[in-house]
């Protein structure tokens, strides 16, 4: 049989071949962070009132914007703010330029904007908000928008992790990834809302079709030691898009112009994709090993090693345990069947959903941070890549279970310290602890994946980690739908949040810790680990696969 870890030992588990296609792979990324919180740009809400045609349709007046609303729009003492999605009745034909207050009955009951509205084109020249005119009635399209998108993330992550194990990495990021550059180029050029929805939507299905695909690949072409870096790396490179994302919007004030430029961002990887190869593994577990093995001498003559028939040819015999593992297939339900695998499933579970809920509940709501929003997001990127760095540096030294409580608590903690002074105080002190949860929970979006990996048994790792990110995905639906809760209660979403984080810090800590121990291959055997009954500690890799 055609063992490929064996063969990487012998070609080298991070040589030159796989620094290349490390670069290439996680420039892929880079495009995925532009297209995954463009939203917080390209559906900017900006300030906005009913129109007034006689007043905003002419730049004679000298009417300030807090004028016009004192005698247009009505007041409501409770919540302390104007009706922007009404009026006070207007008759134009009643008064002049000169005296415009006169066209306004200010006794009379506010009637809804019947001349369209006008909007606050200081910060953004055109915005999906102020183009379809998404608000007040209409302002659910804003959140369907983005809920679907982040469903369309969701399944696309299970039907192309389902075809490119059947048909291969290499078919299925090409095929994905030309389709979710089409779909981002188009939606530069359309002026229909229905149409927009349905190419954002296209666009997270191809868009996470081509992410995950690249991930496997970037795992299944290195060593066990090496892919803990190389996936952070990975999600390094994801962070980067998201902090270019604000350069770009800082240029492209308009939302096509944005499009247009993300969609020009993603052709440098489709030019790699002309040199990048079939994943040797995977071509060796479908017994294409001509194929297989004509690559994997590529590799080896990159990394400057002789490779000869015998070592890429190696006679093993498969262990009583395995035929054991291999005579029955594993599916989700095995995750539940077993008492102490069960309690540890639903705890994990709750760490995914909050992990993704909470991600995305910050990172998508950056606009309504206090300050620069260009900074503000470029700001939460760096965060994001700084706490990638600390975990790379320090998760083996702290171990898993530490690792996320520290991170589950600095994101509760954040969240809730900063909703508290941004209620009381107000001001710029608030944004830093925002940043301090943000910082949190990507870490411990980063850590989960090396966690769930370990800490099943080899016989369902893989569906595990499955449940765990596709409920993870479906959470982040509800992200948006969350954050319009703001538009009553201002502090809700973040106190909610922050709530999660903390539930997530206490369940953390009930659970085993996974570094520097073996990881178990059988039910049976994780059971008893669940239990605390394994006791002995081994000296094992512990930066296993983010798998």
């Amino acid at each position: 049989m055609y063992d490929f870890d064996v063969i990487l030992k012998k070609i080298g588990g991070f040589g030159r071949i796989q620094a290349i296609l490390t670069f290439m792979i996680c420039f892929s990324a880079i495009p995925s962070g532009l297209v995954t919180l463009a939203p917080v740009f390209i559906q900017y809400r900006p300030d906005y009132r009913c129109r007034i045609p006689i007043l905003d349709e002419r730049s004679s007046h000298n009417l300030s914007e807090e004028q016009i609303l004192n005698f247009s729009t009505p007041f409501d003492p409770g919540d302390n703010k104007f009706d922007f999605c009404f009026r006070f009745p207007y008759n134009d034909t009643s008064c002049n330029a000169n005296d415009v207050i006169k066209c306004f009955n200010t006794s009379a009951e506010p009637e809804i904007c019947k001349d369209g509205y006008y909007y606050d084109r200081t910060l953004f020249s055109e915005t999906v908000v102020t183009e379809f005119n998404i608000v007040c009635e209409n302002r659910y399209l804003d959140t369907l928008a983005t809920s679907l998108f982040m469903a369309g993330r969701c399944i696309g992550t299970i039907l192309c992790g389902y075809i490119a194990d059947r048909f291969g990495r290499k078919k299925t990021i090409v095929a994905s990834y030309l389709a979710c550059f089409v779909a981002v180029l188009s939606c530069s050029f359309v002026h229909e809302m229905w149409m927009f929805i349905l190419l954002r939507t296209m666009t997270a299905f191809f868009d996470n079709g081509s992410y995950v695909p690249n991930f496997l690949y970037l795992l299944e072409m290195t060593s066990e030691q090496h892919r803990s870096i190389v996936g952070l790396t990975y999600q390094i490179s994801f962070s980067v898009g998201y902090m270019l994302l604000s350069g770009l919007a800082y240029y492209a004030r308009n939302w096509h112009h944005l499009e247009m430029a993300i969609a020009m961002c993603m052709v440098p990887y489709l030019i790699f994709l002309l040199f990048i190869p079939e994943s040797p593994r995977w071509l060796f577990s479908r017994k294409r090993n001509v194929e297989a093995m004509k690559i994997t001498r590529r590799f080896a003559r990159c990394n400057k090693v002789r490779l000869s028939e015998a070592d890429i040819l190696l006679h093993a015999e498969v262990k009583e345990k395995d035929k054991i593992s291999r005579a029955r297939t594993y599916t989700t339900k095995d995750l539940f069947k077993t008492p102490k695998t069960r309690i540890v499933t639903l705890k994990i579970l709750f760490l995914w959903v909050t992990s993704g809920l909470v991600y995305y509940g910050i990172s998508l709501n950056a606009s309504s941070l206090s300050g620069n929003i260009f900074i503000n997001n470029c700001l939460s990127g760096v965060m994001e890549t700084v706490a990638y760095f600390l975990i790379m540096f320090l998760m083996n030294k702290t171990g898993r279970r530490w690792m996320l409580i520290f991170l589950f608590a600095l994101a509760g903690l954040g969240l809730l310290v900063g909703t508290a002074l941004m209620e009381i105080v107000g001001g710029n002190e608030s944004v830093i602890f925002f940043f301090i949860g943000k910082f949190g929970i990507a870490g411990a979006y980063a850590v989960i994946y090396n966690f769930t990996t370990e800490l099943y048994p080899t016989v369902t790792r893989g569906n595990g980690v499955s449940a765990g990110a596709t409920s993870a995905n479906l959470a982040s639906v509800f992200a948006p739908v969350m954050i319009e809760l703001q538009d009553s209660l201002s502090w809700l979403p973040n106190v909610l949040f922050g709530v999660m984080a903390v539930i997530a810090t206490f369940i953390t800590y009930t659970m085993p810790e996974t570094g520097s121990r073996n990881m178990c291959e059988t039910i049976e055997e994780a059971e008893i680990f669940y239990a605390g009954k394994r006791k002995q500690r081994v000296s094992v890799d512990s930066s296993s696969s983010m798998l």
